[in-house]
């Protein structure tokens, strides 16, 4: 056996009887290279001095840089090829799937009630999957739409009484295979056919609470009474903060929430920093939807003072 070390420089060929192993040595990791057989020259050496090529097959006995163990290196290749792929290891090509996403027309959440026709567009990009086969948008779980691309669509108009959801699917081709840092194919990785689903876009029905100034000196004991109150607030919860101002000549003040929430915790006068809940009457009136969709019961909160306001009053409930 003959072992010969390539550090720098040029390798001298040899051309002998039985085992030859070439040991490339890297830092700590080396490339050993064996042949078997009888009278094989192991490389020519090139013009001007240079490397020559293998004549010879091989097979890679450890791993070393690009190198792993046992790839078999095939006739004619360059030494110095060899070596710079054992200095430069080869780097594997990034497969990215395709993704799908959707939007829908905002904003998601809506009075209960509410009359809708939601736009859903969708976004796919292809990175490094095949072509998209089809498109399908469901609700519900229900398909709605098909189609050979990815196509924004916009649904019937509906009354929104109850969670709505949206989702996007796409159906696509095997990915091609890219090559990696030596330009060789390299398909570990690859991508495959499938489908891509987007996430959610769920439409959810709430509740609105209502709070302002009356003009009359009516209790407002009807669902349009309460609906009818200025300001409005979307999906009032425990803790929500409500500020209501009468203005001069107005005839009382109102809040009025749904009654799953608890009483009223303060209703602050700013002009005499105090709470004056107590000087509000309760009552529970059935207030609907948008609509007239699905009343339920609210709590309403009310003042009507004997005389209307002679100035601007603010007050600030908490419920």
């Amino acid at each position: 056996m003959v072992t010969h070390t390539v550090r720098s420089g040029a390798v001298e060929p040899p051309t002998l009887e039985g085992r030859i192993t070439y040991d490339v040595r890297s830092g700590n990791e080396s490339l050993s290279i064996d042949f078997q057989g009888t009278r094989r020259r192991v490389a020519d050496l090139g013009g001007s001095g240079g490397i020559g090529a293998i004549s010879e097959q091989f097979t890679v006995t450890n791993q070393i840089g690009g190198w792993a163990n046992g790839t078999v290196i095939s006739v004619g290749t360059a030494i110095e090829n060899i070596i710079r792929r054992m200095l430069n290891p080869v780097v594997a090509p990034t497969y990215v799937a395709p993704t799908l996403t959707l939007a829908g027309t905002q904003p998601l959440a809506r009075e209960i009630g509410e009359q809708i026709m939601p736009v859903l567009t969708p976004t796919w990009t292809l990175h490094d999957g095949g072509a998209m086969t089809q498109y399908r948008l469901s609700r519900g779980g229900t398909v709605i739409f098909t189609s050979g691309t990815a196509t924004a669509f916009t649904d019937a108009a509906f009354y929104l009484l109850a969670n709505t959801t949206y989702q996007a699917a796409a159906d696509h081709g095997q990915g091609p295979i890219k090559n990696d840092s030596e330009g060789d194919p390299h398909p570990e990785g690859r991508i495959s056919a499938g489908t891509r689903t987007s996430g959610n876009v769920t439409y959810i029905p709430q509740r609105r609470a209502f709070f302002g100034g009356l003009p009359h000196p009516v209790v407002p004991d009807s669902s349009a009474q309460v609906r009818g109150i200025s300001n409005t607030l979307l999906n009032p919860a425990n803790n929500t903060v409500m500020t209501a101002t009468a203005t001069v000549g107005a005839r009382g003040v109102c809040f009025a929430y749904p009654a799953t929430l608890r009483a009223a915790t303060s209703i602050m006068q700013q002009s005499l920093n105090m709470n004056v809940l107590t000087g509000f009457t309760e009552t529970t009136v059935t207030v609907e939807g948008a609509n007239g969709h699905l009343p339920v019961a609210y709590r309403v909160y009310y003042v009507i003072p004997e005389f209307p306001f002679a100035s601007e009053e603010v007050f600030v409930a908490t419920i």
